[in-house]
């Protein structure tokens, strides 16, 4: 084992004139602040695959190292005719079979780059990968035709599909070094003369394209070394939130350095080889359960991921139903990609008190209505809507569909909706009408947030942060769920882009309300309170004209039966109906019951309301009785719901 702080092992490449001459090396102990002459290799291991020879020298002895065919290659490539190479490279100057010594080379890896003289960029002998790097290098020393700028946009985006692109630990590996010289095969380009071509390519930030991870490494190496005038936004650039949600494509072999390949550049984050009982500081271990790895760096960086409602949500757009192998649904899992985004711009908990219990690493919140929650004059009202449970789900919207795909699925919902009003209608002829009514309200429970458009905030539940230019209306929604092939048949992909951001992640749900038990015409006891069994009395029922009606909502992809939802508030909103054919609504304008922002999915730990697991964001609406006055139905709310005052998120 390599001890010291600032101790490591360099890999000595022994010159030779034949360039076909078996590799022939030494290992040797240096003290990077003593001995900083040498050069540190950027590389992608390949396949698993041992089968070439390395020759190590020890005391006069040969000993075999079995390596990669891509790092036999880089070593190959970067040996000399003349001297000898002085080179770190991770997979030979740390034993890979040592769980201590790599806890405790990790950290220091950001020194031993840093004090590099070059980072030698290895992408492999692809003969392919060396054509584009050469025209890239050729065509951007005088790019005078517009054509040339559409050759090289082609040209890159072949490039940065290298599997070295995809790699978690080049980003320290690259940003802390002035000195970065790519090479693949026998062609080599400049680390900073790549930066100038992606951001002549794609000169806006905006873009999200295979340009994005190294536009934003460059953004980094820029602010790096251009100067101390930089130092603030470096320092919010490198920010460990930041660098995780920056990289959060970018693989690595094991799902521990997730957080430890980011880490060591983070400007808000130390890594330790140590156990520290308390403090920030974030130990390196590959002996633990990766979920005790991310339990323990989520408590010790709570307030640089952005306390514990930034992790909510950052867990909430993760989760699949396998999070941390059930373990603290508040904690994000960063093997899991972001599937979803959030339906509320603010969290659910930001006015709430919030208590985190070191032993369980549970939170004990005390449920309080949020502070942006001044449009309603009720505010008083504590804790949160018990509003319902979940009593059937369809299945999650499919990701990255296609527009056929998208409008399979858009149809499978509504005759999961027509299903279960026939269920539970055996005995009753449904108007057309009616089909209308419930067309609008599938509509909104996937699209459209009546509430946030009161509130001057856009009208998706996604809010106003993402601009549609295209957009699908509620006759072309109806055409799409009945069926009609000639609206269907105008519909372009762009137009479901909206669904596809809001659905991505998300399931359609029925779920049935729950009101409190009725005595004397008075209400009863609305409070919950930790310990007291989940209510089970019978659901609030919506009859319409002798018909029982779903309410419909929207929330994760793993929702489950039984799951319940929880809301702020609950307001009345009237939506006109619009038909694309056929019958006449007499009257076009509906009340619905609307969950406002946040609401939220838990789904019961056990047969009290004492704990609970964190499912995520939700969004329903439901048909009501006509003539009902905003204050008055607030008011009766508040005597018909239960409301939770706190809850444990476990």
């Amino acid at each position: 084992m390599v001890h010291g702080e600032t101790k490591t092992r360099i890999l000595e490449i022994l010159p030779t004139h034949n360039a076909k001459e078996q590799l022939h090396c030494k290992l040797r102990e240096i003290d990077i602040h003593v001995d900083p002459y040498y050069d540190a290799l950027s590389y992608t291991w390949g396949l698993p695959h041992f089968t070439e020879r390395l020759l190590i020298e020890d005391n006069g002895k040969w000993t075999v190292l079995r390596i990669t065919t891509n790092l036999r290659d880089a070593l190959l490539r970067f040996r000399l005719r003349l001297d000898v190479r002085k080179l770190w490279v991770d997979a030979l100057c740390i034993n890979q079979q040592d769980d201590d010594e790599k806890a405790r080379q990790i950290p220091l890896m950001t020194k031993i780059y840093t004090r590099a003289t070059s980072v030698l960029v290895w992408l492999g002998k692809n003969e392919d990968g060396a054509s584009c790097l050469h025209k890239i290098d050729k065509l951007s020393r005088g790019m005078n035709d517009p054509h040339d700028k559409v050759i090289i946009k082609e040209l890159l985006a072949s490039l940065l599909n290298l599997t070295w692109f995809s790699r978690r630990w080049i980003v320290q590996e690259v940003v802390l070094s002035p000195n970065v010289t790519l090479f693949c095969g026998l062609v080599e380009m400049s680390w900073v003369r790549l930066l100038q071509v992606v951001g002549l390519a794609w000169p806006s930030d905006r873009e999200r394209n295979c340009s994005s991870v190294v536009k934003t490494m460059g953004t980094i190496w820029r602010r790096q070394f251009i100067g101390s005038e930089f130092s603030s936004r470096l320092d919010q650039a490198t920010g460990i939130l930041n660098l995780l949600e920056s990289f959060e494509n970018l693989g690595c072999a094991d799902p521990r350095d997730r957080i430890y390949a980011l880490a060591g550049l983070s400007s808000d984050t130390v890594l330790s080889p140590d156990f520290q009982a308390k403090g920030e500081k974030v130990m390196v271990s590959y002996s633990l359960p990766v979920e005790e790895v991310y339990i323990d760096f989520a408590v010790r960086k709570f307030a640089a991921l952005g306390g514990y409602n930034n992790m909510i949500r950052l867990a909430s757009q993760r989760s699949n139903g396998s999070h941390l192998n059930g373990q603290c649904s508040w904690i994000p899992d960063w093997r899991l990609p972001v599937i979803r985004q959030l339906t509320f711009e603010r969290l659910p908990f930001v006015a709430s008190l919030v208590n985190h219990n070191q032993k369980t690493h549970s939170l004990e919140i005390t449920l309080k209505p949020d502070d942006d929650f001044n449009f309603r004059k009720d505010r008083g009202s504590s804790g949160y809507v018990y509003y319902g449970s979940v009593q059937s789900v369809f299945e999650g919207f499919p990701q990255d569909a296609s527009k056929d795909i998208v409008i399979r699925w858009l149809q499978g919902a509504w005759q999961f909706i027509i299903e279960w009003m026939q269920t539970h209608n055996p005995d009753m002829d449904i108007d057309p009408s009616d089909y209308l009514i419930l067309a609008h309200q599938l509509e909104r429970a996937i699209v459209q947030d009546g509430i946030a458009s009161i509130l001057g905030r856009g009208g998706s539940w996604i809010g106003p942060q993402y601009n549609f230019d295209n957009s699908i209306g509620h006759k072309e929604f109806q055409g799409i769920i009945f069926g009609e092939n000639q609206t269907i048949s105008k519909v372009k992909d762009k137009d479901l882009s909206e669904i596809k951001v809001i659905m991505e992640g998300r399931a359609v749900f029925i779920f049935l309300p729950v009101v409190l038990p009725q005595a004397d015409g008075m209400p009863g006891e609305s409070q919950l309170q930790l310990g007291t069994p989940i209510p089970s009395q019978p659901p609030l029922e919506r009859y319409m004209d002798n018909i029982f009606w779903p309410a419909i909502g929207i929330g994760p992809s793993h929702t489950s039966i039984g799951d319940t939802m929880c809301t702020q508030s609950l307001d009345v909103q009237r939506w006109m109906l619009t038909s694309i054919s056929g019958p006449t609504i007499l009257n076009k304008w509906r009340s619905f019951e609307c969950a406002h922002k946040p609401t939220f999915l838990l789904r019961p730990l056990n047969s009290n309301n004492d704990s609970f697991w964190y499912i995520g964001d939700a969004m329903a609406n439901r048909l009501i009785d006509e003539g009902w006055d905003d204050t008055d139905y607030r008011n009766c709310v508040d005597d018909r719901y239960y409301r939770l005052k706190k809850i444990i998120i476990k």
